[in-house]
């Protein structure tokens, strides 16, 4: 789809006569436009990937994250939670430089509970435009059941950068 906002309208009915409905908001981001820019977040975890799931023959997704992706935001603490996202760059002939990639957990009312700091070279992407894989692993153990705020925030350390990009998603430890 071209970048923009759309509606996404979902119904489902079973033999029975029992029908439901979603419609979901969406906006389909234009990754070229601004010259750091960072997808939505893809979560999984080991419980999910228990769970029968559909899956595709090449899902560059499930192969990085070496499981399942879930839209689960609910996790025990003995799981295991990964975090994925992609970040783009879009300048092009810069000086070899660093991007920081940085996942952060937040506690209710904001306190830093896990922080997981990444540097990665421009030079991955060969002089042209184009995408950092990041993945990471939030240890759920060293939490307490409540609700938290996963931030993934990406800095490119070029001087004409804006200050960064983030994302965040909400999740729940039982």
């Amino acid at each position: 789809l071209p970048p923009g906002k759309y509606r996404v309208r979902l119904s489902a009915a079973d033999q029975n006569g029992k029908a439901g409905s979603v419609v979901q908001d969406v906006t389909v981001p234009d990754f070229a436009s601004q010259p750091l820019v960072m997808s939505g977040l893809a979560l999984a975890s080991a419980s999910a990937a228990q769970a029968p799931t559909a899956r595709l023959k090449e899902d560059p997704i499930t192969s990085v994250l070496m499981t399942v992706p879930t839209t689960a935001r609910e996790f025990a603490r003995d799981d295991r939670l990964l975090v994925f996202a992609e970040i783009y760059e879009n300048t092009r002939n810069t000086q070899p430089h660093g991007i920081e990639l940085v996942t952060e957990v937040r506690a209710d009312g904001g306190t830093v509970v896990f922080n997981s700091r990444e540097q990665r070279s421009s030079t991955e992407l060969q002089g042209g435009r184009g995408g950092y894989g990041y993945r990471t692993e939030v240890p759920l153990a060293d939490l307490a059941p409540g609700l938290y705020v996963v931030h993934v925030e990406a800095r490119s350390q070029v001087s004409s950068s804006p200050a960064g990009v983030g994302r965040d998603v909400v999740i729940r430890v039982r």
